[in-house]
């Protein structure tokens, strides 16, 4: 016999489902899995509201969540590296520096995907103008002129002049 689930359980289990995933929202709900996935299947457009309106607090307990394991991962690089400073003469091999490197990629990965769903750049980059050669390119076009001051201005002639073609006929009342 199939169970009958109220409106307000459907929806207590899609909204599990969107926030946290289909198998905590069983875990969380007490709700079969293939009954949840059941609704899903059944309920698209309810699910897909419900994910977009879920999203921001699922991004943020994932980036909480890779934040903590950062924070776990650099008291264990932190330990690492002490025992890398000790025993340095004595290695045998590369055991402590390849788990400390392992660490150290693991934990500027979980920061990278912590930056990224709480909406910060997950690199920055820096652009530059270079005003002197732009300006050497302007003067090599005949563009513009200096002056004696360092300032630009535009010579006369310079300007061109434009004419409309093909410009269609108006008659009194219409707007461009």
């Amino acid at each position: 016999m199939t169970r009958r689930y109220p409106e307000e359980d459907v929806d207590r289990g899609l909204i599990a489902a969107a926030t946290l995933g289909i198998r905590p929202a069983e875990r969380e709900t007490g709700i079969p899995e293939s009954t949840i996935r059941g609704w899903i299947d059944s309920y698209p457009e309810r699910y897909a509201e419900l994910r977009e309106e879920e999203a921001p607090r699922w991004r943020a307990r994932a980036a909480a969540a890779f934040e903590d394991v950062v924070e776990e991962m650099s008291a264990v690089e932190w330990e690492l590296v002490k025992k890398m400073k000790d025993e340095a003469p004595d290695l045998q091999g590369k055991d402590v520096a390849n788990a400390l490197k392992s660490l150290s990629i693991a934990k500027g990965i979980n920061t990278d995907k912590a930056n990224v769903l709480r909406g910060q750049p997950a690199a920055t980059v820096e652009h530059r103008i270079d005003m002197a050669a732009i300006d050497r390119l302007l003067r090599e076009v005949g563009a513009v002129s200096a002056t004696a001051t360092g300032a630009v201005r535009f010579e006369e002639d310079d300007v061109l002049d434009a004419e409309v073609v093909d410009a269609p006929e108006l008659t009194d009342g219409e707007a461009p």
